[in-house]
């Protein structure tokens, strides 16, 4: 299967990033093709080789691109239309604001959303 992970930022020492990083190298054990989308350019040297080292390609877009004009946005949706995911799965809230609508424009099925701050009902 072809994943995309859309992420707010790599930057050191969340948790999420940890997440992402087992979550990857799993799926790369297991054979999927995946990608991590990051709309933020904060980034930890240590996080983005333990991607590369689970095969995961890495694009930056940053948050400049992404607020003004809009830009941002449309390669983000121009992006997954390209790569055509199985699943899209967006991690925390601005990830999860930008990121749904665009995969939903590109014509993904499967989206997944986590947010362990999140209460729920």
């Amino acid at each position: 299967m072809n994943f995309v992970f859309i992420i707010d930022s790599l930057a050191t020492g969340t948790a999420r990033n940890v997440f992402l990083t087992y979550l990857a190298g799993g799926l790369s054990n297991l054979g999927h093709v995946q990608r991590v989308i990051v709309l933020n350019k904060a980034r930890d040297s240590d996080i983005e080789e333990a991607l590369f080292s689970a095969r995961c390609a890495v694009t930056y877009i940053g948050k400049f691109a992404l607020l003004l004009g809009g830009a941002g946005w449309w390669r983000l949706v121009a992006i997954l239309k390209r790569t055509r995911p199985d699943v899209v799965m967006t991690i925390l809230d601005f990830a999860d604001t930008l990121g749904r609508p665009a995969a939903r424009l590109a014509g993904c099925r499967r989206l997944l959303t986590f947010n362990p701050g999140a209460q729920s009902d």
